[in-house]
């Protein structure tokens, strides 16, 4: 799995990704995706490319300093059930160390079963919510499983 930043050159394909119908009403388009890194200067848009095709987006940013924050991943429909999803989140993960983040958080909407696997990957609720999401973090100082 290999995060590169969306470009002029490449961006089109990403917001021409779908996701599956058992995602659709948790995750945002792509293309609203995209619009946020324009007015949020904190965030920037990654395509996620697995063996050079185009299979999903990820926005990341800062949500304070020392802390990154997924605000958005999603994975095409005719890629999940592969465990692309886990390898994103991943890639996300180190993108967040190569960066010296301590800690990264992400919230979902309620029902989502992403929250499983987000789980499976060390986040923890925090008791927290944006608007009416929970919030899940991960300390990265901290051994992280699976």
């Amino acid at each position: 799995m290999e995060l590169r930043p969306l470009t002029p050159g490449n961006w089109r394909e990403f917001v021409a990704l779908r996701v599956g119908e058992s995602q659709r009403g948790y995750v945002d388009e792509n293309v609203l995706a995209l619009a946020e890194t324009a007015v949020h200067e904190e965030l920037a848009a990654y395509g996620a490319y697995a063996e050079g095709e185009p299979v999903g987006m990820l926005v990341f940013g800062e949500s304070e300093p020392g802390v990154g924050m997924i605000h958005h991943v999603m994975l095409a429909e005719e890629h999940q059930g592969r465990g692309l999803g886990r390898e994103v989140l991943r890639a996300a993960l180190e993108l967040a160390r190569e960066r010296d983040l301590g800690r990264v958080v992400l919230s979902y909407i309620p029902g989502n079963p992403a929250a499983r696997l987000y789980e499976s990957l060390g986040f923890r609720h925090t008791g927290k919510k944006w608007g009416e999401e929970p919030v899940m973090a991960l300390d990265l100082r901290r051994e992280a499983p699976g």
